[in-house]
């Protein structure tokens, strides 16, 4: 079990028997091999040789790669290091054995929320109610709890995502603004398959004073800047080298830029004039009901 290339032999004790393709899994690179893969099983089974027991990672299932992914986070290879390889997921032999039987179990355990069973969801929307709440670089603060065995809270640059174990009914949801307003919400979670709830909220930020004015010089840089720049570098890249084979002269690296940053500024307007513009809801949406 520890492979010819760092060091091992071809003495009994250092071999177990594999099919071809879990075989093939132990050395997904080397193409001389009869098996693939790919086509070994996702999970060992459950008295698998602990020295051999590692989860092929899936393909052509997003919940399933998320599920499995995570357990690399509660778990490290053991004794089974040397049969862990890129084409494989790094857990503990254990882990791995119990897996295939166990896995929204294991994950609940550790407080992680499976995506392959049924699980609530709640999108929290967060719109700005002018300029300033649109700039400042005060984010929301999320807090959120349940009847349930497990919750996770997902935030990225705009949004906050909420999921919960499929047993959970009840949630209460606490929104503090960049103002320091604070609401509270209670939903119920109780649809079979999953509740699918958006919340959408519209935001304060404070007042403009010379305390907070540094604060807000920062964040139009953020917002006008270098948030543009950030969604027009790919689109702007390719429209550079496109006019470099146009212009006689090319495009100088300035030019490039200007060009990259104005690019990021028109796909922006849209969302820049319906945060500032437009008046934000207050509203909460059964999505299941709305797609339905």
């Amino acid at each position: 079990m520890i492979h010819l290339q760092h060091g091992g032999s071809n003495s009994l004790d250092n071999l177990v028997g594999l099919c071809g393709h879990c075989h093939a899994l132990m050395h997904p690179s080397v193409e001389a091999l009869s098996g693939n893969p790919a086509k070994a099983a996702v999970f060992p089974d459950r008295d698998s040789d602990n020295r051999v027991a590692v989860i092929r990672k899936p393909q052509n299932d997003e919940e399933l790669q998320f599920d499995v992914a995570r357990l690399s986070d509660v778990s490290r290879p053991d004794i089974n290091t040397h049969a862990v390889t890129e084409a494989s997921v790094p857990t503990s032999s254990e882990t791995a054995r119990h897996a295939g039987r166990s896995l929204q179990q294991l994950l609940l355990s550790d407080g992680f929320v499976p995506r392959t069973s049924a699980y609530h969801r709640v999108e929290l929307v967060t719109s700005p109610t002018g300029v300033l709440s649109a700039v400042t670089p005060r984010s929301v603060t999320v807090n959120a709890g349940s009847d349930g065995e497990a919750i996770e809270i997902a935030e990225d640059d705009d949004d906050t995502t909420i999921y919960y174990s499929a047993d959970s009914t009840t949630t209460d949801i606490e929104i503090e603004d960049p103002a320091e307003k604070t609401c509270s919400e209670q939903l119920q979670l109780r649809h079979q398959s999953g509740s699918r709830l958006q919340i959408e909220k519209p935001v304060a930020a404070p007042a403009l004073t010379l305390s907070t004015a540094p604060e807000y010089v920062v964040g139009a840089l953020n917002y006008f800047g270098w948030k543009p720049t950030k969604s027009g570098l790919i689109p702007g890249l390719i429209l550079s080298v496109l006019l470099s084979f146009l212009l006689p002269s090319g495009v100088s690296v300035g030019a490039g830029i200007g060009l990259i940053f104005l690019t990021g500024l028109l796909l922006r307007v849209p969302r820049m004039y319906e945060d500032i513009i437009t008046s934000p809801v207050d509203r909460i949406t059964d999505k299941r009901k709305e797609s339905s």
